[in-house]
């Protein structure tokens, strides 16, 4: 059953030109059943260009947020689920290009209106004072 799928804050690499988000889905288990699946390149995240930043890797998640999480990179065949059981499935972003910096802070604030990134990163990564951040958050 799915419960969630939603873009994922924070993960495209930042840059001049920000890269692509990775994508987040949760379903709950409701009868025990195997999971086989994954994508390649979880392991290292992918290269941003020209003074850009990295990406995410993806990363698929058994139980998250429990003391019991279990975290799979790659492929995976024939995992066991059980009925209650959550999986999340990360996937991989991509790496930004040119240096965060240069973004024009009008793109920078809208991505932060649009949920794109954090306050956290809008300020250490793209630069942006406090007064920018508050007003983009008070336009959603």
């Amino acid at each position: 059953e799915l419960q969630r799928f939603a873009l994922i804050p924070d993960s495209g690499g930042p840059g001049a030109n920000r890269g692509g988000h990775g994508i987040r889905r949760e379903y709950r288990v409701l009868k025990e059943s195997k999971y086989s699946g994954g994508t390649a390149r979880q392991n290292d995240p992918p290269h941003g260009v020209e003074g850009g930043l990295p990406g995410r890797p993806g990363v698929i998640t058994i139980n998250p947020d429990t003391e019991h999480a279990v975290e799979y990179r790659g492929l995976v065949s024939n995992l066991l689920l059980n009925a209650g059981d959550v999986i999340r499935i990360d996937t991989g972003s991509s790496g930004g290009a040119g240096d965060p910096k240069r973004r024009a802070p009008a793109l920078a604030a809208s991505d932060l209106r649009n949920g794109y990134v954090t306050p956290e990163q809008s300020a250490n990564v793209y630069g942006l004072d406090a007064s920018t951040i508050e007003q983009a958050l008070s336009l959603e």
